[in-house]
Protein backbone atom coordinates (compact mmCIF):
# COMPACT_ATOMS: atom_id res chain seq x y z
CA UNK A 1 0.00 0.00 0.00
CA UNK A 2 1.45 3.11 -0.71
CA UNK A 3 0.70 6.64 1.02
CA UNK A 4 -1.76 7.85 -1.76
CA UNK A 5 -3.76 4.84 -1.03
CA UNK A 6 -4.06 5.01 2.66
CA UNK A 7 -7.41 6.28 3.89
CA UNK A 8 -7.30 6.37 7.66
CA UNK A 9 -10.15 4.77 8.69
CA UNK A 10 -8.20 1.56 7.11
CA UNK A 11 -4.76 2.14 8.52
CA UNK A 12 -6.34 2.76 11.87
CA UNK A 13 -8.32 -0.98 11.13
CA UNK A 14 -5.06 -2.50 10.16
CA UNK A 15 -2.74 -1.34 13.12
CA UNK A 16 -5.12 -1.99 15.50
CA UNK A 17 -5.13 -5.82 14.29
CA UNK A 18 -1.71 -5.95 14.11
CA UNK A 19 -1.30 -4.58 17.66
CA UNK A 20 -4.54 -7.59 18.51
CA UNK A 21 -2.46 -10.28 16.55
CA UNK A 22 0.86 -9.53 18.56
CA UNK A 23 -0.87 -9.08 21.81
CA UNK A 24 -2.54 -12.56 20.80
CA UNK A 25 0.46 -13.83 19.95
CA UNK A 26 2.38 -12.76 22.92
CA UNK A 27 -0.45 -13.97 25.81
CA UNK A 28 -0.92 -17.21 24.33
CA UNK A 29 1.99 -18.62 26.62
CA UNK A 30 -0.25 -17.20 29.54
CA UNK A 31 -2.96 -19.33 28.56
CA UNK A 32 -5.54 -15.87 27.53
CA UNK A 33 -6.60 -14.36 24.72
CA UNK A 34 -6.74 -10.67 23.97
CA UNK A 35 -10.03 -9.99 25.07
CA UNK A 36 -9.76 -11.86 28.46
CA UNK A 37 -7.00 -9.49 29.01
CA UNK A 38 -8.80 -6.83 28.20
CA UNK A 39 -11.23 -7.91 30.80
CA UNK A 40 -8.73 -7.89 33.76
CA UNK A 41 -7.15 -4.35 32.54
CA UNK A 42 -10.63 -2.63 32.64
CA UNK A 43 -11.16 -4.50 35.80
CA UNK A 44 -8.37 -3.29 37.54
CA UNK A 45 -8.03 0.33 35.74
CA UNK A 46 -11.97 1.38 35.25
CA UNK A 47 -13.69 -0.67 38.07
CA UNK A 48 -10.97 -0.66 40.81
CA UNK A 49 -10.29 -4.33 40.41
CA UNK A 50 -14.03 -5.24 41.02
CA UNK A 51 -17.01 -5.27 38.67
CA UNK A 52 -20.65 -6.93 38.21
CA UNK A 53 -20.56 -8.33 34.64
CA UNK A 54 -23.38 -5.85 33.45
CA UNK A 55 -21.10 -3.28 34.04
CA UNK A 56 -18.90 -4.56 31.93
CA UNK A 57 -21.09 -5.32 29.11
CA UNK A 58 -22.00 -2.00 29.13
CA UNK A 59 -18.64 -0.60 29.19
CA UNK A 60 -17.16 -3.23 26.42
CA UNK A 61 -20.63 -2.66 24.08
CA UNK A 62 -20.06 -6.67 24.08
CA UNK A 63 -23.32 -9.29 24.31
CA UNK A 64 -24.14 -10.54 28.21
CA UNK A 65 -23.05 -14.12 27.00
CA UNK A 66 -20.00 -13.56 25.10
CA UNK A 67 -18.88 -11.39 28.87
CA UNK A 68 -20.08 -14.49 30.76
CA UNK A 69 -18.07 -16.48 28.82
CA UNK A 70 -14.71 -14.55 29.35
CA UNK A 71 -15.56 -14.51 32.72
CA UNK A 72 -16.30 -17.92 33.29
CA UNK A 73 -12.89 -18.74 31.39
CA UNK A 74 -10.61 -16.14 33.79
CA UNK A 75 -12.13 -17.89 36.55
CA UNK A 76 -11.24 -21.35 35.30
CA UNK A 77 -7.90 -20.29 35.27
CA UNK A 78 -7.29 -18.42 38.46
CA UNK A 79 -7.07 -15.01 37.19
CA UNK A 80 -10.76 -13.79 38.85
CA UNK A 81 -13.26 -15.01 41.10
CA UNK A 82 -17.11 -14.99 40.36
CA UNK A 83 -19.44 -14.14 43.13
CA UNK A 84 -23.42 -13.26 43.88
CA UNK A 85 -24.28 -9.70 44.44
CA UNK A 86 -25.71 -9.76 48.13
CA UNK A 87 -28.48 -8.35 47.51
CA UNK A 88 -29.51 -9.51 43.86
CA UNK A 89 -27.97 -12.89 43.88
CA UNK A 90 -29.08 -12.95 39.62
CA UNK A 91 -26.39 -10.24 39.49
CA UNK A 92 -22.76 -11.95 39.20
CA UNK A 93 -19.65 -9.64 40.13
CA UNK A 94 -15.98 -10.79 39.39
CA UNK A 95 -12.75 -9.47 41.30
CA UNK A 96 -9.29 -9.89 40.44
CA UNK A 97 -7.29 -12.14 41.63
CA UNK A 98 -3.35 -11.99 42.51
CA UNK A 99 -2.98 -13.92 39.96
CA UNK A 100 -4.68 -11.64 37.30
CA UNK A 101 -3.09 -8.70 38.99
CA UNK A 102 0.47 -10.38 38.11
CA UNK A 103 -0.51 -11.45 34.59
CA UNK A 104 -1.43 -7.58 34.33
CA UNK A 105 1.56 -6.58 35.25
CA UNK A 106 3.56 -9.16 32.66
CA UNK A 107 1.38 -8.38 29.77
CA UNK A 108 1.67 -4.77 30.48
CA UNK A 109 5.33 -5.00 29.77
CA UNK A 110 4.98 -7.04 26.95
CA UNK A 111 2.63 -4.60 25.12
CA UNK A 112 4.45 -1.63 26.39
CA UNK A 113 7.48 -2.95 24.23
CA UNK A 114 5.01 -4.25 20.82
CA UNK A 115 4.20 -0.40 20.92
CA UNK A 116 7.27 0.93 21.29
CA UNK A 117 8.11 -1.28 18.31
CA UNK A 118 5.15 -0.10 16.39
CA UNK A 119 5.76 3.50 17.04
CA UNK A 120 9.87 3.46 16.32
CA UNK A 121 9.64 5.35 13.71
CA UNK A 122 8.37 8.61 15.23
CA UNK A 123 10.41 10.60 17.62
CA UNK A 124 8.44 11.78 20.98
CA UNK A 125 6.96 15.01 19.60
CA UNK A 126 5.34 13.21 17.12
CA UNK A 127 4.30 10.09 19.39
CA UNK A 128 2.52 13.18 21.42
CA UNK A 129 1.23 14.70 17.96
CA UNK A 130 -0.39 10.93 16.83
CA UNK A 131 -2.00 10.69 20.04
CA UNK A 132 -3.47 13.90 20.76
CA UNK A 133 -4.91 13.31 16.74
CA UNK A 134 -6.47 9.98 17.54
CA UNK A 135 -7.81 11.31 20.92
CA UNK A 136 -9.77 14.05 18.66
CA UNK A 137 -11.07 11.28 16.36
CA UNK A 138 -12.22 9.07 19.60
CA UNK A 139 -13.85 12.01 21.85
CA UNK A 140 -15.69 13.24 18.49
CA UNK A 141 -16.78 9.37 17.12
CA UNK A 142 -18.49 8.73 20.54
Amino acid sequence: MTENEAYPGHLIKRLNEMLERNANSDLMSHGVTFSQMQILVILIKRFGGEAKLKELERYLGFAQATVAGIAARLENKGFVEGFPDTEDRRIKHIRITDKGRELCRTAKESMDRSENELLKPLDEAEREELTRLLMKVYVNAR
